[in-house]
């Protein structure tokens, strides 16, 4: 309820804003991913996504966003929306498009230069995401990732994230959280 107060509020006074909002409900809308890394979707799973109305008016609103808030919105908001748009193509399959809007959140994060909460948490996520992508061509840059990642998480204490570090130790066979492997 208080969510819902607060996102009406803000839409009044941001129409892109309000464009956000409504983009990452659709992609809430749609649920969780099936799995947790992207390689361990079916076939179905990836074209279901691909097909879904509901994820493609929420590109289709994050690419406006993109579009209309560079120059407008600050890095930290504009990555938030970069993040967003690149997990939307990530779980649709588009692993080439969402490296390289990936790559763009993380640049715009950096380029923040009072990074919010909420920067961090989209720089966080960036990188995890990007790094699942690119380790198992390039385990080095993967791991570089992951690490840099792991330590954003910790830094904010975020428990959901660190879960997913220890997922990724596991199934990439990488050092954890805890530094087991």
């Amino acid at each position: 309820m208080f969510r819902g107060l607060m996102e009406r509020l803000v839409a009044r006074m941001n129409p892109l804003a309000a464009k956000q909002a409504r983009a990452v409900g659709l992609q809430d809308d749609y649920g969780v991913w099936p799995k947790c890394f992207a390689e361990q979707f079916t076939p179905e799973q990836v074209a279901q996504a691909r097909d879904d109305p509901h994820l493609a008016e929420a590109e289709r609103l994050f690419r406006e966003i993109r579009q209309e808030g560079a120059g407008q919105l600050p890095p930290g908001a504009l990555a938030i929306t970069t993040y967003h748009l690149g997990q939307l193509l990530h779980r649709q399959g588009r692993f080439a498009e969402a490296r390289t809007v990936y790559e763009d959140a993380i640049t715009l994060c950096r380029l923040d230069l009072a990074p919010t909460d909420s920067v961090q948490w989209a720089l966080s996520r960036a990188l995890f995401r990007l790094a699942e992508l690119v380790i198992r061509e390039d385990r080095q840059r993967g791991q570089g990732l992951f690490a840099e990642s792991l330590e954003i998480s910790r830094a904010r204490n975020d428990g959901p994230y660190l879960a997913m570090h220890q997922a990724a130790a596991d199934y990439f066979g990488l050092p954890g959280p805890g530094g087991r492997v």
